[in-house]
């Protein structure tokens, strides 16, 4: 049986076909007895299948500021999460990774129903989740940080994702990454 089959049901039985095709006819058709009547009854499954659901997730980058952003500043990257359907997206989790930040200095700014948390696990991690993102949704987010002094002449990435509990035919479009190239403060004594 296919984990999409399974998950997109609407409703799963699972009983015993009653055949009787080794005894006489005492419980033939007696659908309340808890007795097999044969010992070869064969194992019924009836699976209910509205459809099969599928979320078509995309993640998208639309505003980096400042575009030419200097070590110790604050920095505000905007990120629009899709869901073209067919399905709505059961839990949808945004993760968002930005190697030039404290953990104690990101905040993002989210729509009502999602919440947000930092999580370190060898890279520093913010993830905004919610109930749901319906087809045809869109949801926008903001991830504000000061890039890190340390950073200077260097480079850094930002990365976002989504995903969820329903099945993505497509994941190509649910990543979306930019390396940044903070500026050093101007020394001017």
């Amino acid at each position: 049986i296919s984990e999409s089959l399974v998950t997109g049901a609407s409703a799963i039985n699972v009983d015993h076909a009653r055949i009787n095709a080794d005894f006489a006819a005492s419980r033939y058709s007696d659908a309340n007895s808890p007795i097999r009547v044969g010992e070869r009854d064969p194992v019924r499954m009836t699976i209910r299948v509205p459809e099969f659901r599928s979320a078509d997730l995309s993640a998208r980058i639309v505003d980096i500021a400042p575009t030419s952003p200097h070590v110790g500043q604050p920095m505000a990257i905007t990120v629009v999460v899709n869901n073209a359907g067919s399905s709505d997206a059961e839990f949808p989790a945004v993760s968002f990774i930005a190697g030039a930040a404290s953990p104690y200095d990101i905040q993002t700014i989210a729509p009502a129903g999602w919440t947000c948390q930092t999580r370190v696990n060898p890279f520093l991690t913010y993830v905004c989740t919610a109930q749901r993102l319906a087809a045809g949704e869109s949801a926008t987010m903001t991830v504000q940080f000061t890039i890190l002094p340390t950073l200077a002449g260097q480079t850094f990435s930002f990365a976002a994702a989504i995903h969820s509990q329903t099945p993505d035919l497509d994941f190509a479009n649910n990543i979306v990454s930019r390396t940044i190239a903070p500026l050093a403060e101007s020394d001017l004594s």
